[in-house]
């Protein structure tokens, strides 16, 4: 399979995911900040802003993996927001013995392990989706060559 098509099935994914994620939040909003406030990590943060800030990243992730000459922007994103949800969802999981449980819609229906696992895919998704893009996008080389018989130097791109 062609990099650039394995880099369109990792985008594609990542935004069906995001945006999946981002629009279950919206239409449950107000239990969204309910479970928000459940967390024992939260409890000295403004959950509404909270919300509002994780939605707009979210939905903020859609539109720049959507958008060509955003995509490596959108793919950071969507790495960092699930290496952070991976590690809140693994602290939560490992240090506290009352997990609140907020996963909605397909995730809410499984196990924490398996959903931290599903995660930590995900991550390594959108990790493989940056280097996929660095590796196809990156700028030729600038190098000098040295011609031996004429000793002048020429430029060459790599």
């Amino acid at each position: 399979m062609k990099r650039r098509n394995l880099l369109a099935i990792i985008v594609f994914l990542l935004t069906i995911l995001f945006a999946y994620a981002a629009a279950v939040k919206a239409l449950a909003y107000d239990r969204f900040i309910m479970d928000l406030g459940q967390s024992p990590l939260l409890t000295n943060i403004n959950k509404p802003m909270l919300a509002k800030a994780i939605l707009g990243f979210e939905f903020l992730t859609v539109v720049l993996l959507h958008i060509t000459s955003t995509k490596k922007w959108g793919l950071y994103a969507a790495f960092f927001q699930l290496l952070i949800f991976s590690g809140y969802l693994s602290t939560l999981y490992f240090f506290y013995a009352h997990i609140p449980y907020a996963a909605d819609g397909i995730l809410g229906k499984i196990s924490y392990p398996l959903h931290i696992g599903f995660n930590l895919v995900c991550t390594l998704l959108a990790l493989c989706g940056v280097f996929l893009f660095n590796n196809i996008h990156k700028r030729p080389q600038l190098r000098v060559v040295y011609n031996a018989h004429a000793l002048t130097p020429a430029v060459d791109y790599q």
